[in-house]
């Protein structure tokens, strides 16, 4: 969230504030479904190994893109593009 507001040039609360104000979700819950969005759209139309998803999105592990896409999408990576990009 630090990124965004500093692009923007306003504080992390501000935007905070005037996300909830616009759309009653934290900037948090905007991020999280904008990154698992680009997730979803890497392991659906690319054979990209997860591991190098997760470098390309500045995960610190594949671990750490594994637990947060399965908190969002209640799906490993894995099992998401078996479901969304069958091999044969």
């Amino acid at each position: 969230m630090d990124f965004y507001a500093s692009e923007l040039c306003i504080s992390r609360q501000y935007l905070n504030r005037i996300l909830n104000s616009y759309t009653h979700n934290s900037a948090s819950k905007w991020i999280a479904f904008a990154l698992t969005g680009k997730i979803s759209n890497l392991l659906s139309n690319t054979t990209m190994p997860i591991q190098r998803i997760a470098e390309t999105l500045d995960f610190p592990t594949q671990a750490a893109l594994a637990k947060f896409f399965k908190q969002q999408t209640g799906l490993t990576p894995t099992d998401f593009r078996i479901q969304n990009f069958p091999m044969g």
